[in-house]
């Protein structure tokens, strides 16, 4: 039994310092396979307990400070599996040490102040085994709190997951505190304690295990349910290039109709009805043609159909262009997503204003430099907060224009002054685009 113990005492301990890890530094060097990192865990683990074993002579102070060492060792060793620089895998794994001890001393005094009253004879070895696992409980308890607190801005985090991760170590801190060690008790009882102490490390481990997968799995339902929506989107902006499309063609063959009217009436001399002809055809052609014509069929379409929405609602829509269209280094796909989502962005945002004050500025170029450049520039109430989850700023759609920006190695840039401004900037990389070639070092 005493075995049995002391091996899940060891797996408490590797489950801890993963959890602390993970909280801590999030990522996992991603060309190293995990196999490597758990033999190194299991590795360090039996370092300390052999540690343990053989330090028992030594005074406690010396003690004391081996194992610190060795512990912070270890640590920082398991740290550099993580993608970390190395003054934050010194600051974790000294942190780790701190909390260690914290909870080690923390639990001692609430243990001696709960049983101060007592004054029978304690069992040695019991005391022993629930004084151990109390001290692993409490490190749990504090190592949640600190992924709570680092997490603390993550949207996708339910709190009902939260409050259950807390629920099960508290009522286990509570339980080994209040749990009897005296002498003739234990005695009598001594496998039913021993298998109690057992039973609570395991529910620990267990629990937290398997909070941590449903907590994976509600984020991965997001992350679908952000990527049906971001579909249905794409959709909706291909349908509108494709409109855009089918109106040019209806465009092209209401011009061939024109042109035959007008030489037929040029042959009969009609010229009277030609006058009043021509003019019908132009204000037919006012209304109907794309008022930018770049050679992009995804700015042309987007800008020209956001303009006459932006014209309807009263608000100013401009755009200053610059643009080379054999030098865009996105694909039509992905520049749907970063265009229509700005566009999108900045149409909420001056939805709910005075139509005096509501504005929409666009500017996209392509650069000497070789750098493609989007702006979009809006005016926005700064008190008004976003009632739309699904907003730019509050959903998907920011994260979904950085994510594509980031693709192509590019940044955005986002600006609240007494205007809102969104920047883009990809470079030029293809070297049929570029204007200039990259140096050589």
């Amino acid at each position: 039994m005493n075995t049995f113990i002391n091996t899940l005492s060891c797996i408490f301990d590797m489950f801890i310092l993963k959890t602390y890890l993970d909280a801590m530094l999030n990522r996992f060097k991603g060309y190293i396979k995990p196999v490597y990192f758990y033999l190194t865990l299991l590795a360090s683990e039996l370092v300390l307990a052999i540690n343990l074993r053989y330090i028992a002579a030594i005074s406690s102070t010396e003690s004391i400070f081996i194992s610190s060492v060795i512990s912070i060792t270890t640590t920082m060793l398991l740290c550099l599996f993580y993608t970390s620089s190395i003054k934050k895998v010194i600051f974790t794994s000294l942190l780790f040490q701190i909390i260690v001890l914290l909870s080690e001393y923390l639990c001692s005094f609430l243990y001696r102040l709960v049983s101060s009253g007592i004054s029978l004879k304690i069992d040695e070895q019991q005391y022993l085994y629930t004084m151990n696992f109390l001290s692993k409980i409490a490190l749990l308890i504090i190592v949640l709190a600190i992924s709570v607190w680092r997490n603390k801005d993550d949207e996708d985090v339910k709190h009902e997951y939260t409050v259950l991760n807390f629920v099960t170590p508290v009522f286990s801190v509570v339980l080994l505190i209040i749990m009897p060690n005296n002498e003739t008790v234990v005695a009598s009882n001594r496998d039913f304690f021993e298998l109690l102490i057992i039973f609570i490390a395991m529910l620990n481990i267990i629990n937290n295990y398997f909070l941590r997968k449903l907590s994976v799995t509600h984020k991965d339902d997001l992350h679908n349910l952000e990527l049906k929506k971001q579909l249905e989107y794409q959709k909706e902006k291909y349908s509108q290039l494709s409109e855009s499309y089918i109106e040019s063609r209806r465009l092209i063959h209401d011009i061939k109709k024109h042109y035959f009217v007008i030489q037929e009436s040029i042959k009969k001399g009609e010229y009277d009805n030609l006058l009043e002809y021509l003019d019908e055809s132009i204000s037919d052609l006012e209304g109907t043609y794309a008022i930018y014509s770049t050679g992009n069929l995804v700015i042309d379409s987007l800008l020209t159909n956001y303009s006459n929405i932006a014209n309807k609602q009263g608000i100013r829509f401009e755009a200053a262009l610059d643009i080379d269209f054999n030098r865009i280094p996105v694909s039509n796909y992905d520049f749907c997503i970063i265009l229509g989502n700005l566009l999108d962005n900045s149409l909420n945002a001056c939805s709910n204003l005075e139509k005096d004050d509501a504005f929409i500025h666009v500017s996209i170029y392509t650069t000497q430099n070789d750098r493609f450049i989007i702006n979009v520039e809006n005016s926005f109430n700064p008190n008004e907060k976003s009632k739309k989850k699904d907003d730019l700023e509050h959903g998907y759609g920011l994260k979904n224009i950085n994510d594509t920006v980031e693709a192509y190695n590019g940044i955005m840039d986002v600006a609240k002054s007494e205007t809102y401004s969104a920047s883009v900037m990809i470079p030029i990389t293809n070297i049929k685009q570029r204007r200039t070639m990259p140096s050589r070092h």
